[in-house]
């Protein structure tokens, strides 16, 4: 049956566009290159949504195929897996919390 396991790799003809992305609050598309996460806000600890303006502050900027993508910060990340408290989520915690101490070593700005 398509796409009934996780890991199958059906393509899906399905039309994208910034009203499409709008309409969901968290999406996951599967590229060629990889899984992109689309979020319209990412919950906090404190509760509620940091929406995209708040995100955006602290986002970071890339060029990719021509593109210019922000993408959300290591400490909005951060905040937003151990909000969710996924099992998925907390398990990504220790890689990210290394990533974090690396460039906080590396920035100068660790403990």
């Amino acid at each position: 049956m398509p796409g009934s396991a996780p890991d199958r790799r059906d393509v899906v003809d399905y039309p994208l566009s910034g009203a499409t992305l709008e309409s969901f609050e968290v999406s996951t598309w599967r590229t060629r290159h990889g899984d992109i996460d689309i979020v319209s806000g990412t919950p906090k600890t404190a509760g509620g949504l940091a929406d995209y303006g708040e995100l955006r502050q602290r986002s970071r900027e890339v060029s990719a195929y021509g593109l210019t993508i922000s993408i959300a910060g290591l400490d909005d990340i951060i905040e937003a897996k151990r909000a969710l408290r996924r099992d998925p989520d907390l398990a990504a915690l220790p890689e990210l919390y290394s990533l974090r101490d690396a460039r906080d070593k590396k920035s100068g700005t660790g403990a």
